[in-house]
């Protein structure tokens, strides 16, 4: 170890590799950092250390007095940056780290670094290989490009996304690690296709696929894993420029929640995953449920009796023309499953609509139409059935009637009537949360 490495600040550092004994386990390496700023490893310095499963994972311990979120670790070639790993998981004893096998190629090195400098570093390569490459020349071309120098390319460019709405497709463009250089997927919901455009260096891009691996469908802003990271990764390698070019995979099925696309490059006959994104699938609904207040023409006035010149006569016991009685309606999407968040024709915002009375289920049902307004709010027209307390005919009673009796003995009947009637109501999402804060049970996000 250099005198410049002892050195720097008191680290110590423990290295091992573990190997895999089933699917389920991985290799494994261990850091221990210490205090006195010195590191010092079972690795010798100038030995190649063999990266032999897809992925290895990197324990970072600290001992007391380090404080092990000023730790990191990176992936170099040639002393340039390739990859910084993480951001790490956390733990009781410190942070896990991943490495990608596809991100490593024949002279990489780990670099250990603390508080931002880089304070020791180890060869890693992948299983098989343990010479460094030589850096092609510009001039010439050199030797054929590793997966993790293509990986580390970069297009810079301006990019755009669409979104077609006739066809339900949308697109996103990125990197081949994941990073979103363009987007239209702000209203992607559960039957939309979506088109993932890879940009990348054109001898890369055969060796790209990319995949849902959320689930399948029985469902914003685009939430990108990575997306809050710098990119060094991105640097241009040296003695490299990046033949830049697309690639398109078409991806459907996408379960409403969130959305997962992951993108895998070929490494020998295996596929490795190399980056991926989230982004949010909204769900299509076949209707909905509204609450409020309709008018009505007709009312169920009753019957009373009142004294009229000595006389006790039937009186109406309500004399209005109208009405106002609670109501809910469901108002099925006639004209296909609709994403709320998507805006489509005017005419495609009036549908049928059926409602009832909650407090007197069994004596009303409405029919009509429903216009859908902005901001959750519905407005119906159409009839009201009810039923309504009357004096049969055959009584020969009427309004204005004498009777001796008392109130309770009036020998009324029901009978099935109907008039016009409009309303205003609410989505019942949003009822729901104005009803919560009215009665003071807490508030809560709208479903």
């Amino acid at each position: 170890m250099s005198p410049s490495l002892r050195a720097v600040a008191g680290l110590t550092g423990v290295i091992a590799f573990g190997a895999l004994t089933g699917a389920a386990s991985a290799q494994t390496w261990s850091i221990t950092l210490g205090p006195n700023n010195a590191l010092t490893s079972t690795l010798q310095q100038g030995k190649v250390n063999v990266v032999a499963e897809t992925q290895a994972t990197v324990n970072v311990a600290c001992q007391t007095g380090v404080d092990c979120s000023k730790a990191g670790l990176r992936l170099e070639q040639g002393g340039a940056t390739v990859m910084s790993l993480g951001p790490p998981t956390t733990s009781a004893i410190g942070l896990t780290f991943a490495i990608p096998k596809a991100a490593v190629s024949p002279g990489t090195d780990l670099a250990v670094l603390f508080a931002g400098n880089k304070i020791g570093s180890f060869q890693i390569a992948p299983d098989g290989s343990s010479a460094a490459p030589t850096p092609p020349s510009p001039s010439s071309g050199g030797d054929a490009p590793t997966l993790a120098q293509l990986l580390a390319l970069s297009c810079p460019g301006t990019y755009t996304a669409h979104y077609d709405a006739k066809n339900n497709i949308g697109e996103i463009v990125v990197t081949p690690l994941g990073v979103v250089l363009a987007t239209a997927l702000d209203r992607f919901d559960e039957n939309d296709t979506l088109v993932v455009r890879v940009v990348g260096d054109v001898r890369l891009l055969p060796l790209l696929k990319a995949a849902r691996t959320s689930p399948f469908r029985d469902v914003g802003t685009v939430r990108i894993v990575g997306g809050d990271q710098t990119v060094p990764l991105l640097q241009r390698q040296a003695g490299l420029v990046a033949q830049c070019g697309e690639q398109k995979f078409l991806l459907d099925n996408f379960a409403p929640g969130a959305g997962q696309v992951q993108i895998s490059a070929l490494q020998g006959t295996q596929l490795a995953p190399v980056g991926g994104f989230d982004f949010q699938v909204d769900p299509l609904y076949t209707g909905m449920l509204t609450l409020g207040a309709a008018r009505t023409d007709l009312i169920d006035p009753g019957f009373k009796l009142a004294s009229n010149g000595g006389q006790t006569v039937i009186v109406a016991g309500d004399t209005g023309s109208h009405d106002l009685i609670y109501t809910l309606f469901y108002t099925p999407f006639v004209w296909g499953k609709r994403d709320l968040r998507k805006p489509v024709p005017w005419y495609q915002h009036i549908n049928p609509t059926i409602g009832v009375a909650p407090q007197h289920l069994s004596d009303n049902a409405m029919i009509g139409l429903s216009a859908d307004l902005p901001a959750g709010v519905t407005l119906t027209f159409g009839r009201h059935f009810r039923r309504i307390t009357v004096l049969p005919a055959d009584t020969g009673l009427q309004v204005g009637s004498p009777f001796s009796g008392t109130a309770d003995q009036l020998p009324t009947a029901t009978e099935w009537k109907n008039a016009n009637f409009w309303a205003i109501s609410i989505d019942l999402r949003a009822m729901a949360q104005i009803l919560r804060a009215a009665l003071g049970t807490g508030g809560g996000t709208t479903p």
